[in-house]
């Protein structure tokens, strides 16, 4: 019995974080910590959107890539993709610089889907903050619900959706539109 079950051991600690068909997977979902917005203001220019994820040490798996697809709110926000940034840390307490490229993916038929790609993945025990720039915040204030999934490193990865955030946007006082 002990053989069999060092048998099964190693067979799983060699498949950790992708199975024999070569689907990577993480073997501790990342968390989403936060997604904030600097102003919330509808219409408001210079704002910043910060989606900050933690990678565990127990995912054993590098985070290759994350999507952000907007599922609700009162219009498609729009964002300036070139103008996205990331980092190791949190909003508050920024470190190193990461690479990242945004790119627009309307697959979806109603909303929009962005996808953030790293093209270095970014090692399972660190924290990671990506910074996206709307043109302006949206016009018609209330709710904006986007749902989160990131991607393991690998050539066929098992998206682990994180949930849902929300935005909300306030019509300032003695606006009535």
């Amino acid at each position: 019995m002990t053989t069999i079950l060092a048998f099964i051991f190693h067979l799983t600690s060699a498949w950790a974080g992708q199975t024999p068909q070569g689907t990577t997977f993480f073997e501790k979902s990342p968390l989403l910590l936060g997604f904030t917005t600097t102003f919330d203001g509808v219409r408001q220019g210079g704002a910043k959107y910060y989606l900050t994820i933690e990678i565990p040490q127990e995912a054993i798996e590098p985070l290759a890539k994350v999507s952000l697809t907007q599922t609700s709110g009162g219009e498609n926000i729009n964002f300036n993709l070139p103008e996205t940034f990331a980092f190791l840390g949190t909003r508050d307490n920024r470190g190193m610089p990461v690479e990242v490229k945004a790119s627009l993916d309307n697959s979806e038929q109603q909303w929009q889907m962005i996808v953030l790609t790293f093209p270095e993945s970014i090692p399972a025990g660190n924290t990671l903050t990506i910074g996206l720039k709307p043109f302006r915040n949206p016009s018609l204030g209330g709710f904006y619900s986007f749902r989160v999934k990131t991607f393991p490193q690998g050539e066929n990865p098992l998206p682990l959706d994180l949930g849902v955030r929300r935005l909300y946007f306030v019509i300032p006082d003695g606006n009535h539109d």
